[in-house]
């Protein structure tokens, strides 16, 4: 009956049934499986015994690999001592080498120091050099153990841009190459431009339509090919529109959206059919209007 009245429990014989004074006993062991006890684990960790011979191995491994990693990076061998600074155009090689020694004095991510060769950050050198000139070519080597190499082609001057009393040189695509003093302007090989819309530079190019650009080169060529000498070319707010100042006379207004070639013929022929000495005496010229031709 016990049995019946236990149904869901566990019983564990241990011992055969006794008896005393009519009663049976009995030694099994009654659980409820609803109350199991967790057992207890034991952790046996493994140890490690290491004989004399590793211990002296492993010291001698680390002591190796401190003093390479020390060598490598903080001793004087691979300190950064020489430039060799190689290029054309009008950038001072001094000036590239004063920047490069300059990033040397610095540290990589706060904490390695670039007068070591491992650390220096040719990329961060590249980014310095190009915010403030252009390049064709721009090549930074290191040559190990302590030289630092840089060789570089200047871009090609096309124009001379000013904007906002400022002057520069720039490319056929309008990226500024260097700024430069008016009063060192010597040449009259590149056409110089005067800016006087609202768009001015951003991000070391000009901001005004390239093909502004491309059009004041072309007319700057044409005009030097014949006799008459152009002291600037204005693009303003005028749209479709450059002028373009003659030297000891007026301006000359074309329509970028028509031929140019075209109408340089159009201002030849008035030239020398129509107004010939009076030519001079004109303040202002204007071909943009298809055949038709005014002057004042």
């Amino acid at each position: 009956m016990l049995n019946n009245m236990l149904p869901n429990k566990i019983i564990k014989n241990n011992r055969k049934y006794t008896r005393k004074g009519g009663m049976h006993y009995s030694s099994k062991d009654y659980s409820n499986p609803f109350f199991v006890k967790k057992k207890k684990f034991n952790f046996n960790f493994i140890k490690f015994n290491f004989s004399f011979r590793f211990k002296v191995v492993a010291v001698l491994i680390f002591i190796i690999i401190m003093s390479l990693l020390w060598f490598l990076f903080y001793s004087q061998f691979f300190v950064i001592k020489n430039f060799e600074i190689e290029g054309t155009g009008k950038i001072d090689a001094e000036t590239i080498k004063k920047i490069t020694e300059r990033q040397t004095n610095n540290k990589l991510w706060l904490m390695f120091p670039q007068r070591n060769i491992f650390f220096f950050n040719k990329k961060k050198l590249r980014q310095n050099l190009e915010s403030g000139y252009s390049f064709e070519v721009l090549k930074i080597i290191k040559n190990f153990p302590s030289t630092i190499k840089i060789e570089y082609q200047e871009k090609k001057y096309a124009i001379i841009w000013m904007e906002n009393e400022q002057y520069f040189y720039a490319d056929r695509e309008g990226f500024i190459i260097t700024e430069t003093n008016p009063l060192e302007i010597t040449e009259k090989n590149y056409p110089l431009i005067y800016n006087l819309t609202t768009n001015k530079i951003a991000n070391n190019q000009i901001s005004v339509d390239p093909k502004y650009i491309q059009d004041a080169i072309y007319l700057f060529d044409l005009f030097k090919e014949g006799d008459m000498i152009t002291e600037k070319l204005i693009i303003d707010q005028e749209v479709d529109t450059i002028k373009v100042k003659i030297l000891e006379a007026g301006e000359i207004y074309f329509n970028t959206n028509e031929s140019l070639e075209k109408q340089y013929e159009k201002l030849l022929i008035l030239k020398s059919e129509r107004l010939k000495e009076d030519f001079n005496k004109k303040t202002y010229i204007d071909l943009r209007i298809g055949d038709s031709i005014y002057y004042r």
